[in-house]
């Protein structure tokens, strides 16, 4: 074997430990990197999860709708005291919550309106019309969901069932007649 063989060999070698070494390091920080992303998508997980728990937890109607008025999201409350199933109004218009035209136009001109407005709006009457027709009266709440850019993105709305108070109302009114 010639000199220069033996050096050639020995840089092949080298170069071998090299590349073996830069590949050794590339695979730990790809490691590290994943285990950063298992991290992350676990404190998201939990995140989305305590979330979904605070609107599932609500005695309140929460409807939150995008820009165009399709329903994004809706929590428990709304599905138990409308009678709908979550399939059957996520994507829909909110208008599928008011029924009547009267209600939609209500939402529409004044609700939204006001709140565009304002930012914000509290202590709305309107009625919610359930899936068999029923129309329950409501306090609707509502706020402008911006974006980090200040861009609109959507309207959370909460709403409180008022048939007890309205019951209630009415006793007062009728007791004061017959006083």
């Amino acid at each position: 074997m010639r000199l220069t063989d033996k050096n050639s060999d020995k840089l092949q070698e080298t170069m071998w430990i090299e590349i073996i070494e830069g590949m050794e390091h590339l695979y730990a920080e790809l490691a590290d990197n994943q285990a950063e992303l298992e991290r992350k998508n676990r404190e998201l997980s939990r995140t989305k999860e305590f979330i979904e728990n605070v609107l599932n937890s609500m005695i309140d109607s929460v409807v939150v709708i995008d820009r165009s008025g399709i329903i994004k999201r809706v929590n428990r409350a709304t599905l138990e005291l409308l009678g709908y199933s979550e399939r059957e109004i996520v994507g829909k218009k909110m208008k599928v919550l008011l029924g009547r035209r009267k209600s939609t136009l209500l939402f529409r001109n004044h609700f939204l309106k006001q709140l565009i407005e304002e930012g914000s709006i509290h202590n709305f009457e309107m009625d919610y019309r359930t899936r068999k027709g029923e129309k329950i009266p409501m306090s609707f709440n509502g706020s402008l969901m911006l974006s980090k850019e200040g861009e609109v993105e959507g309207i959370i709305v909460v709403a409180r069932d008022m048939r007890e108070i309205k019951n209630l109302q009415n006793q007062l009114v009728h007791s004061e007649k017959l006083a």
